[in-house]
């Protein structure tokens, strides 16, 4: 509140004078924020009081001995110290299970793909075969999770095609959604090396009607119809020459399968900031590393570049993530190779980046972080506003539960790896 004071208001000083000079409002709202400051004066003598108090039951819980923490072992029982007294968060739920993710195998082409036949290539002599793809995303393929679900199919598509030379139509439509995922290291990175290696021909705008034209097909529903889950690739073999491609490339001699040189179970916890990040995640590491012969990494992707993140992906032979975009390298992780996925409660998308995981012949799980049915929980998630509350949380998984997933991804990546030596 402004209010001009006159010599004669100072001097006076007088409440009735000041009343008639600036009107009852004024003085209301200085009334108000004068009762403001004091609300706030007293709220930050209290909350004084309670941090000092906190930090004192803090510091009794450092200087005291370790919580003593049971976790399973196969079927005996050992003990870690790793756990201080106090946790950083209140774990949202009991669960506890950890379910696994399959894929229909043996998808046709017309499964896959819209292919259309022209007999004659319009306004072209070139008689050269051409292996069309169209990049027909949508305002959702800017983000990289989604620009991949196109080109990993595409990818396929060339892979089948191998009498035509690669050609990559965006239509005019999709033109700005494919620049605007260019901002992302992994796009960028990736697509580098395909349009290289493969000499692909990019069309801009334009409607080429070559002789045979293949469009992905893609869903992009929130339900539970697994009829509907399509994999990235079309099949196994084309994700593994795509992973062959990018480590030779980034990281040349780097072996696809680690399983006869390495005993040592490698796990990564693929971490995230804001929005689903594990606040827990110091508890989830310390658990880990107490288990036998493993070797435990953390790391998050934000300001990482795609060499980086390939990096990460192929030395690990387990990586426990929350959802998220971070995860759409996982298919460059080593044979035998397994993801544990931390669903968030309401969203319970466990098929989305569990097709492109069990597509490439990984172990692909997950721990729904809700006690609850996810068919009931998520029947509004259609809805663009609840899915965007479901995902702006943090989480905090029961560590148990965590690391028990964990073993049983250990006991898997053995068992795969002695299939594989024998």
């Amino acid at each position: 509140v402004v209010c001009p004071r006159t010599a004669e208001s100072q001097s006076l000083g007088n409440l009735r004078y000041y009343m008639g000079y600036c009107g009852k409002r004024e003085v209301a709202a200085l009334l108000i924020a004068f009762l403001c400051g004091l609300l706030w004066l007293c709220r930050r003598r209290d909350d004084v009081a309670a941090q000092k108090s906190v930090s004192q039951v803090l510091k009794h819980n450092l200087n005291s001995s370790f919580l003593q923490t049971i976790v399973p072992v196969n079927d005996t029982l050992q003990f870690s110290t790793a756990v201080p007294a106090h946790r950083v968060c209140t774990p949202s739920c009991n669960c506890s299970k950890v379910e696994f993710f399959q894929l229909r195998q043996n998808y046709t082409l017309e499964e896959l793909f819209q292919i259309r036949r022209h007999d004659k290539a319009s306004g072209s002599q070139d008689s050269t075969p051409r292996a069309v793809c169209i990049w027909n995303g949508t305002v959702i393929s800017a983000h990289f999770p989604h620009w991949l679900q196109i080109i990993s199919r595409c990818w396929s598509w060339w892979e089948t095609q191998r009498t035509g030379h690669p050609v990559l139509e965006i239509p005019r439509e999709s033109l700005s959604h494919w620049d605007r995922a260019q901002r992302f290291p992994f796009v960028r990175g990736l697509w580098s090396l395909v349009q290289q290696a493969k000499s692909v021909v990019v069309v801009r705008g334009n409607t080429t009607n070559f002789a045979i034209e293949a469009t992905p097909k893609g869903y992009f529903g929130w339900t539970l119809n697994d009829e509907l889950i399509m994999p990235w690739f079309t099949n196994v073999g084309a994700s593994h020459s795509l992973q062959a491609l990018v480590l030779s490339s980034t990281f040349p001699g780097r072996p696809l399968s680690t399983c006869r040189h390495n005993k040592t179970a490698r796990i990564g916890v693929l971490n995230r900031k804001g929005s689903r990040e594990l606040v827990n995640h110091k508890e989830i590491v310390s658990q880990l590393e107490a288990l036998d012969s493993v070797q435990v990494r953390y790391q998050t992707f934000e300001g990482v570049s795609f060499e980086d993140q390939v990096d990460f992906f192929s030395s690990h032979d387990i990586v426990v993530s929350p959802h998220g975009a971070q995860l759409t390298g996982v298919w460059l992780m080593p044979t035998c190779g397994s993801v544990l996925e931390l669903l968030p409660s309401h969203y319970h998308c466990h098929f989305f980046f569990g097709s492109l995981s069990a597509g490439a012949n990984l172990t692909s799980a997950y721990i729904y972080l809700s006690d609850g049915d996810p068919a009931q929980e998520i029947k509004n998630i259609s809805q663009a506003s609840f899915r965007a509350k479901a995902r702006s949380i943090k989480l905090c998984p029961p560590v148990s539960s965590v690391v028990l997933g964990a073993q049983e991804l250990i006991h898997k990546w053995k068992s795969c790896c002695a299939n594989l030596q024998n």
